[in-house]
């Protein structure tokens, strides 16, 4: 009996070993599933942070000169009001006049991002804020470009309109490469005239002013929050970056 006992014993050793090695090989197969998980990921996010980085210096201009423009025909509205006929636009403002039906869309594309959602691994991401981000600005980018277009539509080329109270002209010369330019002239006595003008105008600045908080610069506040998301995920800090 000692030796039949001897011999269960062997086996149940023999088979704790072999479930031991079984558990062993799979911790070993998830561990190296998760590594490579981990490091396509890493990969998706670093090169989706490259991006964000560089379509944020791209829109840095197009959020100064909106809001300037934005600016600067709510200065040429209260000048209009004025009933001071001695007042007078500046020639930036001229030009602001005639280029207030002109809403373009700035550049929103991340293409890691679009790859990540159309490809149904956004899942994969293991931050559920990140997630949310990246889903949060493909979704207002979209929302932004319908509400642009639709504004654009609505706008009035001014200068089209009213070519008695606004001239515009381009101007390139040759030195200036690359460059040219549209320029306006009008005279404040003249508009503030014509009631017609003044409403077309005002629903235009109306409309240029959505067009710049709740268009251009909302989806530059959405990447800018992306961008807090990935650096706090991939443990980037551009203070040190910057100070070495």
């Amino acid at each position: 009996s000692r030796g039949l006992g001897d011999v269960y014993k062997r086996q149940f050793l023999d088979f704790l070993i072999m479930v031991f090695g079984v558990y062993i090989g799979l911790q070993v197969q998830d561990w190296a599933v998760e590594k490579k998980r981990l490091s396509t990921e890493r990969q998706y996010l670093e090169r989706l942070h490259d991006e964000v980085e560089q379509l944020s210096t791209t829109r840095e201009m197009y959020d100064e000169t909106r809001e300037n423009m934005s600016q600067n025909m709510l200065e040429a509205i209260q000048i209009l009001d004025n009933t001071d006929l001695e007042a007078a636009l500046s020639d930036e403002q001229c030009r602001n006049i005639a280029h207030s039906s002109f809403t373009t869309i700035p550049p929103a594309e991340l293409p890691s991002a679009t790859e990540l959602i159309s490809s149904g691994r956004l899942d994969q991401i293991a931050s559920s804020s990140l997630r949310d981000s990246i889903l949060s600005y493909i979704q207002d980018a979209a929302r932004v470009r319908d509400l642009i277009t639709t504004l654009s539509e609505s706008s009035v080329d001014l200068s089209r309109i009213y070519p008695e109270l606004i001239q515009t002209k381009v101007n390139h010369q040759d030195y200036w490469r690359d460059t040219i330019t549209l320029q306006a002239t009008c005279s404040a006595s003249e508009l503030r005239t014509n009631q017609a003008f003044i409403n077309d105008f005002n629903a235009n600045v109306y409309m240029y002013v959505i067009y710049t908080d709740r268009g251009v610069l909302a989806v530059s506040q959405k990447l800018a929050e992306l961008h807090n998301e990935l650096d706090m995920t991939l443990d980037i800090n551009h203070t040190a970056k910057e100070n070495n």
